[in-house]
This record gives C-alpha cells, structure tokens and sequence, in this order.
C-alpha cells in the first residue's frame, strides 16, 4: 500500500472521530470518505476545504482561484505586516 494513503487513511478517521465529538452528522464524511482519503494523501488542503464545504453544504471562498487576490497581499497586507 502507497505510505501516503495509509497515512491519509489514518487522518480520515481521526478526522471523523473529531466530527462525531462535535455532534457533526457523519453521513456527508462517509459519503465523501474516498475523495477525503485520496485529498489528504496528495496533501491538497484546498481542494480538501471545498470538499467538506460541499458535503456538509458550506461555503468555501475561492480566494487561491482570485488572480487579484496575490496582489492584493503584496500591495495591502504586505506593507500592513511590516
């Protein structure tokens, strides 16, 4: 077995203990448990959020798709930080 998936197989259920903890409904997760497991093992944390955002019927900002958004860190948040 490719060491990235178990590994992402391990994060999944730890990930779906912490759902039930917070009284999260767990069918959307099983539902979507593959696509979790294949998006933890290629360590694709965006595509990951907007997995969960649709599963459970969230709202995900596209703001890495924003070509303005780069921008706007360099010419706003950047001197902001400084």
């Amino acid at each position: 077995m490719d060491p990235n998936l178990l590994v992402a197989k391990i994060v999944a259920a730890n990930m779906r203990d912490r759902f039930r903890e917070i009284g999260l409904d767990l069918r959307p997760f099983d539902d979507s448990r593959s696509r979790v497991e294949e998006l933890l093992a290629r360590q694709d944390v965006i595509n990951l959020a907007k997995a969960f955002a649709d599963a459970y019927g969230g709202f995900c900002p596209a703001q890495y798709e924003n070509e303005l958004n780069p921008t706007a860190h360099e010419s706003v948040t950047g001197p902001e930080m400084e």
